[in-house]
């Protein structure tokens, strides 16, 4: 095999001559020169040609550029906590910042910090921010450490596009030279369109950037407002956000093909279409086949048109109904979008009151939804073939129809099968008659206890529970309706939430509407262990994905559910920096913690400490089927579970209500 002849020099003068193998790393020579020169191994720093530091792991064939290889040999002295602090940063790679400032410019353990937290980089020594490869392994892990390096590896392409490809707001922390790269920027707001913001003043303003910017959800409204009168752009919007074409100069509004693809995007967008298109059969037709509502805005001659008018209450209606509360309905309209808004029933309203009156075409909006009842001319409410038909599909159209069906037994009956409450609608004579048939409420079709499916309707009333003083002491068993209240009371009280129930579905049904962020762990613990899918490495990481996104949407926080079901997950197990214990305790658990451990950035950092309120809604909400005693098992696998506020569904609250 091959011999390297290396030259070892150091200030004084030369050291030694080492005959070293090709295959050699750096490490092995330190190891040879411990025993010639009996210098330690961690108080030796081999320097080359550059001069810059070599790698423990560099091979030397790699290194070799000429024979003999020329090495500086550097002294220096380690310090008596060094093994210590090299166990610290192991476990806590943002504990650097608390080390001595010798160690803070040793490399190996730089190497580990930022290995462990990428953002530890920021707490290194200033010729450590300018190692390529100790940047390099904390940008590849996180971008954001791209903030931390020396301006001279700003402005390295090659590490730049590897922060670029994970976030394109890494565009923040290059070099200007590379912010006003076309090829760098196109990429940067490709991967995340809020990167146009550090891009060179040109590029900023640049149509074919710009485009970019809005196909990757830039708002039209962000863009500059001369660009609003730029085909390409107009064009990448509307494809996203139809709504966004009334923010389009005035003559692209008269464009069919840009039009179209608005409406095609979102119906009501046919609302700041040119007057001339409002008339246009083809494009009305593409509108409303997207938002039966659209029919509003076509023009008076084609809201005449039978075939359209047919069409529009056959189809989804989006534009109105996304606005309504449902709660607000308290007198018997009873939240429209629980109630079955599977077609567009507030289309028939805008039709021609010819069309209105039309029994065929009215038979086919009630029979898509029986609200369209209300908005049929006077004659047809009080038709009997129309009414039962729009009650058979609705109950709720009963309050539309003319007070002598209201009195009609069979009508009310129909109704009443569907839902007790319908009774409130019908003549005061067949109340008393028929009471008896509706005190019994009725299981809904989606087979959910009455309490679940009130509760998420908002139709659930319940004296909201009396205030308490001081901690609320925990365990605490409360009823179904309560859960909200007692969430956040424990909110309040900086804790975390630990929910037993029994009836999953229910408890299920509730947390989905909270739009939290959901880890599944049954789901977790079957493609790790079971499935063997997914490594416990990439396990940690989607944990970190789903904690990240809990504490930044759009600048706000989401709460975190973790649904354990059944099982005895061991969370132990699964934290780390990225997912750390204390995303179980509320007063351990800040911004500033969130911040340390690379989970945010500076931006959303300084939003959440000027904005308190917002960090608030971040909270950890587990749920299980154990009972009080089951979770006896949990109190070793879920970290801080004595600071947990533990919440226990009264099983009879579900059932009974």
């Amino acid at each position: 095999m091959a011999k390297l002849e290396l030259r070892v020099t150091n200030l004084a003068g030369n050291v030694c001559t080492v005959l070293a193998e090709a295959s050699w790393t750096v490490l092995d020579v330190k190891r040879s020169l411990e025993e010639s020169c009996g210098v330690p191994v961690d108080e030796q720093r081999l320097l080359g040609k550059a001069p810059a530091e070599l790698s423990n792991l560099a091979v030397l064939s790699t290194c070799a550029e000429q024979e003999p290889l020329e090495l500086t040999l550097v002294r220096v002295p380690v310090s008596p906590n060094r093994d210590r602090w090299l166990a610290r940063v192991q476990r806590d790679g943002c504990g650097l910042c608390h080390a001595p400032k010798t160690l803070q410019a040793d490399r190996e353990i730089v190497g580990f910090a930022v290995h462990r937290s990428p953002q530890a980089l920021r707490f290194a020594a200033d010729e450590l921010r300018a190692d390529r490869e100790i940047v390099t392994s904390a940008v590849s892990r996180n971008w954001m450490a791209l903030r931390y390096a020396a301006p001279g590896l700003q402005a390295d392409r090659e590490l730049v596009i590897q922060a670029l490809l994970q976030d394109g707001r890494a565009l923040e922390f290059a070099a200007p030279v590379l912010r006003a790269d076309r090829a760098l920027v196109s990429l940067a707001v490709q991967q995340n369109w809020p990167a146009l913001i550090h891009a060179g003043d040109e590029l900023k303003v640049d149509p074919d950037i710009v485009a970019l910017a809005v196909q990757s959800g830039m708002p039209l409204a962000r863009a500059p407002e001369d660009l609003h009168s730029n085909r390409q752009v107009l064009a990448a919007s509307f494809s996203r956000d139809g709504r966004s074409l009334r923010l389009a100069a005035d003559e692209f509004k008269e464009d069919w093909q840009l039009v179209a693809a608005a409406v095609m995007r979102s119906g009501q967008a046919l609302k700041h279409a040119g007057e001339v298109l409002k008339n246009d059969f083809g494009l009305v037709m593409l509108a409303i086949q997207q938002d039966g509502n659209a029919l509003r805005h076509a023009s008076v001659e084609l809201r005449r048109n039978r075939e359209l008018v047919s069409m529009a209450v056959q189809h989804p209606g989006q534009g109105k109904m996304d606005a309504v509360d449902d709660g607000i309905h308290h007198d018997g309209d009873l939240g429209m979008q629980r109630l079955g808004l599977g077609h567009s029933y507030s289309a028939l309203q805008y039709a021609a009151d010819s069309l209105r009156s039309d029994k065929d075409l009215v038979l086919i909006a009630v029979a898509c939804n029986g609200r369209a009842l209300q908005y049929t001319s006077a004659e047809l409410r009080a038709d009997r073939e129309v009414v039962l038909a729009a009650v058979r599909q609705n109950w709720a159209a009963l309050r539309s129809a003319a007070p002598e069906l209201r009195a009609e037994r069979e009508i009310v009956s129909e109704a009443l099968r569907q839902d007790s409450r319908a009774l409130r609608f019908a003549a005061e004579a067949l109340q008393g008659e028929l009471g008896g048939v509706a005190a019994t409420p009725r299981r809904r079709r989606d087979g959910r206890p009455p309490a679940a499916t009130a509760l998420r309707s908002g139709l659930l009333v319940r004296p909201r529970p009396k205030p308490v003083s001081g901690l609320s002491d925990y365990p605490l068993t409360i009823p179904f309706a309560d859960l909200a209240f007692r969430i956040e009371e424990a909110k309040e009280q900086s804790r975390m939430v630990l929910v037993l129930a029994s009836d999953v579905p229910a408890v299920e049904a509730y947390f989905s509407y909270q739009m939290g962020v959901v880890i599944d762990c049954k789901q977790l613990l079957g493609e790790v262990f079971i499935r063997r899918r997914t490594s416990m490495e990439q396990a940690q990481q989607e944990l970190k994905a789903s904690l990240m996104q809990a504490l930044d949407s759009h600048n706000f926080c989401k709460p975190l559910h973790l649904r354990m079901a059944g099982t005895a997950f061991d969370w132990h197990g699964f934290c780390f920096e990225g997912f750390p214990a204390e995303v179980f305790s509320g007063t351990r658990w800040t911004v500033q913690e969130a911040f340390v451990r690379g989970l945010m950035d500076e931006s959303q950092r300084m939003t959440l400490e000027l904005d308190p309120a917002r960090f608030k809604d971040f909270q950890t909400v587990i749920t299980s089927t154990f009972d009080l005693e089951g979770a006896s098992h949990l109190t070793d696998k879920i970290p801080y579970f004595s600071e947990l506020a533990t919440l226990v569904i009264d099983p009879a609250s579900i059932d009974g209500e």
